[in-house]
């Protein structure tokens, strides 16, 4: 049997949990090796880059060019970004993972992110 060897982080060397104070705070940088905390915004926000803040992003309110702007329906079928990265973009959310397993239309390699529990989940078999 091979043997393998993990380095182990130093304190210095990790982000603690304790350094995440509040729902919603996400881990940013206010330069280099410096992380920084960047707190929840409003509900309906979304998440911009943003220079002139020390985090490096703001929130902001959704704009006319969004797929899914306040008060329009989603836009439905594929949407091919021939390569190119999506930016701005809202995976599905419910609220749980009781929710995630008893979501209705699973598709293999849709993407789910429970709320109540901020974790990923994909799907690899649809029945």
């Amino acid at each position: 049997m091979a043997v393998t060897w993990k380095k182990l982080a130093y304190e210095d060397d990790t982000i603690l949990k304790s350094f995440m104070a509040a729902k919603g705070d996400l881990i940013s940088a206010s330069a280099d090796d410096t992380p920084a905390i960047l707190t929840a915004g409003a509900n309906g926000l979304v998440l911009t880059a943003a220079s002139g803040e020390a985090t490096g992003l703001s929130w902001a309110a959704t704009g006319a060019g969004d797929f899914l702007a306040a008060g329009t329906v989603p836009m439905t079928g594929d949407l091919d970004f021939d390569g190119n990265e999506a930016t701005d973009m809202v995976i599905q959310q419910v609220a749980d993972e009781a929710a995630v397993a008893a979501y209705a239309t699973p598709v293999v390699g849709k993407v789910l992110f429970a709320t109540s529990e901020l974790t990923f989940h994909i799907c690899t078999v649809a029945a």
